[in-house]
């Protein structure tokens, strides 16, 4: 193996740009092979180039340049390797933004050429389109997860984007939380409906939409004041009206609630059986707490426009998934610890409520501090009283 720099193209008699060479011996069928490209600028530049080729070379890690197109390694990786850590559900919503976002972008594009400045500038345009940074830093996860994939089956010598500034948020999303009056009115806007009870269960219990329409009458212990997440609904294409695990293995919790919670779900209970008595053999019991009037479960997205009109409708100001933002912002709010929060909410990880909450939390530490400075100033109070 050796590798040379020859001059490509003179503008007069200065060298323009550098042709680079790598000589990879002869390949199955006898023929000499070899790796070529052109650089443009200083033969410093073409020459850091040969070195590093010929040290992937050496190293085992040199991938020949190939037909491979970004466009058919995502499709690769979203059919074999995704799905490896990843559900169904997220998976799809991987194949949407591929879809829609990068292969326009950069899809023609062979994978062994992709540079480091080509990802830049799709971020760059990304944001000019108007498109916000969260949703291009997961854009950015996204590129990074199937580039790494490519490096680790060898389809790839290096992944690009570890040479790329990753998109930056300026400004943390805060939720939109209502405190405990608001929460009050909600509820009683929402009393009687098909929405209570659900409403109930993501703002006195932390549920997400998914977990409540899962939740069944075996997972709750009425008499207790407790109940299990045990699974979630799955709004995958695939699996539509099937179930998954929740997120993660701290999403299977268990949370204890109120008399006043239990009152509401003793009167549900009592309201569902009746129709069960009344529709008969049209009643489909599947246990679930919240369902059709015929027991049948709830479509997570119909579901979700159902929430949106009953907005509308009742002049709702807050998001069904802002009820559970709601119930960990007032448990902070009440003094109640990170760790516990994190727990009743299902975090796997402790920075992603420290992160979410940090406005409420900083009150928190804002109200720490005076208490610790009224403890202080009574010490030194007392430490003069008794000086005299």
């Amino acid at each position: 193996m050796k590798g040379r720099v020859t001059a490509h193209e003179k503008v007069g008699n200065r060298v323009v740009a550098w042709r680079v060479t790598i000589e990879l011996g002869k390949g199955p069928d006898g023929k000499r092979q070899r790796w070529t490209k052109v650089v443009r600028g200083l033969k410093d530049d073409a020459e850091t180039i040969r070195a590093n080729k010929e040290a992937e070379v050496l190293a085992g890690t040199f991938v020949p340049r190939n037909a491979v197109t970004m466009k058919d390694w995502l499709e690769v990786w979203l059919e074999d390797y995704a799905p490896l850590n990843a559900g169904v559900g997220t998976v799809e919503g991987y194949e949407g933004v591929c879809r829609k976002h990068i292969v326009p972008a950069l899809g023609s594009i062979r994978l062994t050429d992709l540079s480091p400045e080509a990802v830049q500038q799709f971020y760059r345009k990304q944001r000019t389109k108007g498109l916000a940074g969260q949703t291009v830093l997961h854009q950015h996860r996204i590129l990074n997860a199937a580039l790494k994939r490519a490096v680790r089956v060898g389809k790839l010598s290096w992944n690009p984007i570890d040479r790329v500034d990753p998109p930056r948020i300026r400004e943390e999303h805060e939720p939109n939380a209502i405190d405990v009056a608001e929460t009050v009115e909600v509820l009683a806007k929402l009393e009687g409906g098909e929405l209570y009870v659900p409403a109930l269960l993501a703002v006195r219990a932390g549920l997400r939409r998914g977990e409540v329409l899962a939740l069944r009458w075996s997972d709750v212990d009425l008499d207790a004041c407790r109940l299990r997440v045990e699974r979630a609904c799955d709004p995958s294409k695939a699996n539509r009206g099937g179930y998954k695990l929740p997120k993660s293995r701290e999403s299977r919790r268990t949370v204890s609630f109120t008399a006043d919670v239990q009152a509401a779900l003793r009167a549900h209970r009592t309201a569902q059986k009746a129709r069960r008595l009344r529709l008969g053999v049209a009643y489909q019991d599947h246990g679930l707490v919240v369902s059709h009037d015929d027991g049948t479960s709830r479509d997570p997205s119909r579901f979700s426009n159902a929430w949106t009109k009953a907005r509308k409708d009742l002049g709702i100001e807050v998001g069904f998934h802002e009820l559970r933002h709601s119930y960990a912002s007032q448990l902070a709010g009440l003094g109640v610890s990170l760790g516990a929060v994190q727990a009743l909410m299902g975090h796997a990880d402790p920075m992603t409520t420290q992160r979410v909450y940090t406005h409420t939390l900083n009150g928190q530490l804002e109200d720490a501090a005076a208490r610790q400075e009224a403890a202080l100033k009574a010490a030194a109070a007392q430490a003069k009283a008794g000086a005299l």
